[in-house]
Order: structure tokens, then C-alpha cells, then sequence
């Protein structure tokens, strides 16, 4: 049986984030062999990242059995992870109209409630590397700093909007 791994630098995991453009993702959108397009913000930093599929349920009884019965509807998919801050990623570059992921940053496309594609390079993005992709919201963003974490870290999650896409890099 195979793991996959992101132990290596090579296996490393890695989200790339684009403004939504009005149409579906697609990974050449997002990075040419491995490396982020122009206007690919690529979240670096992590310290974890949960991919949640959450499909809801709608229970019921019946005087005819033992045990409930159970369907599945629509699911609530989320991206969540920690990273520690660094001021161009999170505030951005600062660019000219029209202003991409890497110039808005992660504060402003979460403040200005920008739609945003993601792509979540499970273990790289490599040839064969597995991904997973999107399109939502950035919401919970949540600096923090304490006397015994004296780094400013936060919380992202990514509020999915739609089903995922996953994939095979190429």
C-alpha cells in the first residue's frame, strides 16, 4: 500500500489561490510544472491543512422498525489550516487595477469578501501528484499572538462553494 507523503520538500503540501474569474477552475490556471502562474498566490507557512466533505443527513422513524433511516443531502465542503503570517502574503503586494490574489493578499480577499479558486497539491505538484480544487470564500481569518507564541499566526478556512474537483497533476 502507498501513503501519500509530504514529508520530503519535494512532497511538500502546497495551496495555490486565485481570484475567481467567473468560470470553473482549471490547474493550468494555477501553476506550469510545478510553479505558481503569475497572479498565483501560493499560501506558504502552513502548520496544517483539513480538506472537510461533509455530506448532511435527514433522519426519520417509522412504527414499522427498530432503527432510524437515513439519507444523505447536500454536503457543507470546507479548506481549513494554520499558518504563520508574513506581511506579503497576508496584506499583499499592493498592484495596479485589476488586482490579483498575490497583490490583494489573504486579508484582503477574505475583508472584501472575494470569491477565490483554490488547488491543494496534496503531496507536491508534480506530474502524477493528486490534487484537489475549488472555488469559495475565505472566512475565519483570525491573527493571534500570545507571549508564548510571539509569532502572529492565524486561522484560514475556505468556504467551499460547490463541489470539489480532484485531480491528477500533469
Amino acid at each position: 500500500m502507498a501513503y501519500i507523503n509530504a514529508a520530503s520538500s519535494a512532497d511538500f503540501v502546497r495551496v495555490l489561490i486565485r481570484i475567481n474569474d467567473g468560470t470553473a477552475p482549471a490547474e493550468a490556471n494555477f501553476h506550469s510544472s510545478g510553479t505558481a502562474t503569475s497572479g498565483t498566490l501560493e499560501v506558504p507557512a502552513l502548520q496544517d491543512v483539513t480538506i472537510t466533505n461533509t455530506p448532511s443527513t435527514f433522519r426519520w422513524k417509522q412504527l414499522d422498525t427498530a432503527s432510524e433511516k437515513v439519507v444523505t443531502s447536500v454536503s457543507s465542503n470546507t479548506v481549513s489550516g494554520t499558518l504563520v503570517l508574513d506581511p506579503t502574503t497576508f496584506f499583499g503586494t499592493v498592484g495596479t487595477s485589476p488586482f490579483d490574489a498575490v497583490e490583494k493578499g489573504i486579508f484582503n480577499l477574505s475583508n472584501e469578501k472575494t470569491r477565490v479558486d483554490f488547488l491543494i497539491g496534496l503531496s507536491g505538484l508534480s506530474t502524477g501528484d493528486r490534487y484537489i480544487m475549488g472555488t469559495g470564500y475565505f472566512s475565519g481569518v483570525a491573527p493571534t499572538v500570545s507571549a508564548s507564541s510571539p509569532v502572529w499566526t492565524s486561522p484560514i478556512s475556505i468556504e467551499v462553494d460547490g463541489d470539489y474537483t480532484a485531480g491528477t497533476a500533469t
